[in-house]
Formats: structure tokens, sequence, C-alpha cells
């Protein structure tokens, strides 16, 4: 956002920016350690809701809520170590074994092409992004 003069057309102040950022990171915050119902009808921006008790929106909120206190959760990341790691790697050793040479390049065969694409599958579903990423997003130098 900061190429093509972005900031000099919009920012008169270089710490504008980071104060937006810090001010809806505290809300999100806020509202993730919050209940749902709270969450629904939370002002910082006027909003209408239409989302009602037990809908699909409730159930996103949780696995979200859920996610976040996991990643919070310092005392079983720390319990848990390098474990989770190593069995991912380990995991991934199964689809498609890591050779142990240097030349990795020559040893790639058409043979192995399933396999490859069967790691990188792997990869992309526990979130870990590959070579090529295809996504829809807006143009930020055109909005519409």
């Amino acid at each position: 956002m900061v190429c093509h003069g972005f900031r000099d057309r919009n920012i008169d102040d270089t710490n504008t920016l980071r104060a937006v950022m810090d001010q809806t990171n505290r809300i999100i915050k806020n509202i993730i350690e919050g209940e749902y119902a709270d969450a629904i009808d939370y002002q910082a921006v006027p909003h209408v809701t239409a989302f009602a008790s037990g809908s699909i929106d409730e159930a996103n909120f949780a696995m979200l809520k859920r996610d976040y206190e996991a990643c919070m959760d310092v005392d079983a990341i720390t319990a848990a170590g390098s474990q989770p790691l190593v069995d991912l790697i380990a995991e991934l050793n199964s689809i498609w074994p890591i050779v142990d040479s240097d030349d990795v390049e020559s040893k790639v065969t058409e043979a192995d092409y399933a396999s490859l694409s069967s790691a990188v599958y792997f990869l992309e579903a526990v979130g870990i992004r590959s070579l090529v990423n295809v996504g829809v997003g807006s143009d930020p130098l055109t909005p519409v």
C-alpha cells in the first residue's frame, strides 16, 4: 500500500496509519476475547446486525475464538515444543520422501510429479502456502 504514492496522497501524518492499525487491533482483540452476544452488538462502527443467535455467524465466531485462544495458550505451545513440527515433517516425508543429496533437481523425474503434487496439496491443507498462490482480490490502485 505504500507503493505508487499511497502514503503521500492519503496520510498527512506518518503515525496516523499506525494509530488506525493499533486501534483496529484493540477492537478485534476486545471482540474476540468477549462473548458472541457482545460481539454482535459491538458499536465501534455503527451498523445494523441481522445475525440471530444460533446462526452460522455464531458458529464461525466460536471457531475463530477457539483458534485465537489456542494461539494465545503459551503454556500448551511450550509444552508441545517442536513435536508438532517434527510430526509435520515426518508426514510430508511420507508423502514425498526427502532426498539425501544436494542435487535435488536431477533426481526429480516425471514419476515424482504425483507425489510432489500430493505434497503441495498437503502443505496447502495445513496452511503452508506453496510456490503458486491463486486468489481474487481488489486492485489497490483502482478501488471500486
